[in-house]
């Protein structure tokens, strides 16, 4: 890896991911390999009791792109893990997408067409969502509130494929005690745009969103918190590798 900071990084929270991120990392390599620009990648394992880490750490050893390997010592939430790889990242830019296989990795050179036209963030939404009928029933009340307490126009506040300005995150100062909220994001962006991206059923395993984390996140985005954060440490870690 180049000792400057690369111009994209791509922060990667796993979670019960051990069937798919082999798939999602040769996927989003390739990608980012084709967009012609410096990049890294940093992966998080938000306290997965499967084989995730074992598989992250072999991504790690293998490919010098992975600059950043964290292991969470207990799942912390997605909120609180991206704000640990967060941390973690040198990117210019930062690529925030979900490593389950349900968006594609191939939607990004679009996504960052889009932000070099001058956006602090760029934002896909799904244009056909391939989820259960509780999420896909929630999902239209959910954004309709988050647009109206964000004030924002983004019409998919919940799909986690984003590109975002790293200064922009990084004078917002999240870290373990202030977990990363995209209202304060949006509150301090220049300007958003969106793109459509694809949405594909899950591949494998079950999603873990119960009723109550639906709740719990609804309820959070709504009053401005990480679903869970108490005040104290969102996240502590177990540990690292870094290159």
């Amino acid at each position: 890896m180049e000792s400057r900071s690369p111009e994209l990084a791509a922060v990667i929270a796993a979670y019960h991911d051990e069937s798919s991120i082999d798939e999602f990392h040769r996927r989003l390599s390739d990608t980012l390999g084709e967009l012609g620009r410096s990049y890294e990648i940093v992966y998080v394992n938000d306290g997965s009791r499967d084989a995730t880490w074992t598989k992250i750490e072999a991504l790690f050893e293998r490919d010098d792109h992975v600059t950043r390997a964290i292991d969470l010592d207990r799942n912390s939430g997605k909120e609180a893990a991206l704000t640990a790889a967060t941390a973690a990242a040198r990117g210019d830019k930062l690529v925030y997408i979900d490593c389950d296989l349900q968006l594609d990795p191939e939607d990004l050179p679009r996504a960052l067409a889009e932000f070099d036209r001058g956006f602090d963030i760029v934002s896909g939404y799904r244009t056909a969502r391939r989820d259960s009928l509780l999420r896909t029933a929630v999902s239209p009340l959910a954004n309709a509130v988050w647009r109206r307490r964000w004030r924002t126009r983004l019409r998919d506040l919940g799909c986690h494929f984003w590109i975002i300005d790293g200064r922009l995150m990084r004078d917002c100062e999240f870290g373990p005690t202030n977990p990363i909220r995209l209202e304060t994001v949006l509150a301090r962006s220049r300007g958003a745009s969106e793109v459509a991206v694809g949405h594909h059923p899950r591949p494998h395993g079950r999603s873990t969103w119960s009723v109550a984390a639906l709740v719990r996140y609804f309820v959070g985005g709504l009053i401005g918190t990480a679903p869970g954060h108490t005040g104290g440490p969102a996240y502590t870690v177990r540990r690292q590798l870094s290159r």
